[in-house]
């Protein structure tokens, strides 16, 4: 699915920070908002989210690999996102066509320019590419994910959540509680 979409928020306030003459620290939790909205129709599913530009040579590049990383992790229940940092409408289709970013399990946004530094600024995000993975309940649980490149250890480190994630489901089907480790 092809989105450009804008979320409606508030602008960013800042919120103050208790004690001396610390510097007021912004108020991240409508960038988080916006982050949960659109990861929302997911829930239940890992994803791989990655933040791009049709700009950016290293992020089309990456591309290239995942192919493999699609093949490896058939029939799992991940879903594969998108986010396009300042990339043209057209540009932007050109390429998810051309390299074949397409399927049922793929979903694409393409941001304003302001909600998208709303996520850079939650993300931290300096570079680009980068990527992130989300667990099934929405938390993000690796903010600086292997790319694509990284092969075997990005479909190692995918897997780690969608077993943990399935054993769990599978012991709270038998009825016993799912123990989770903080990792």
């Amino acid at each position: 699915a092809l989105l450009t979409a804008a979320v409606c928020f508030a602008p960013n306030s800042v919120s103050a920070q208790k004690g001396g003459n610390k510097k007021p620290q912004p108020d991240l939790s409508l960038h988080q908002e916006m982050f949960k909205n659109l990861i929302a129709p997911y829930k239940g599913k890992v994803i791989y989210v990655d933040f791009w530009g049709t700009w950016c040579p290293g992020c089309i590049q990456e591309f290239s690999y995942m192919k493999k990383i699609k093949e490896d992790l058939a029939g799992e229940d991940i879903t594969y996102m998108y986010f396009a940092s300042n990339s043209p409408e057209d540009q932007w289709e050109k390429d998810i066509r051309k390299h074949n970013l397409i399927g049922d399990n793929v979903v694409h946004y393409r941001l304003p320019k302001y909600q998208h530094q709303m996520l850079d600024k939650l993300f931290n995000i300096q570079r680009y590419p980068r990527y992130l993975i989300v667990d099934r309940d929405g938390n993000v649980v690796d903010k600086e994910a292997p790319r694509p490149s990284s092969g075997k250890k990005t479909v190692a480190a995918l897997k780690v959540w969608l077993d943990k994630e399935a054993s769990a489901v599978a012991t709270e089907t038998a009825g016993e509680k799912p123990e989770l480790s903080d990792n």
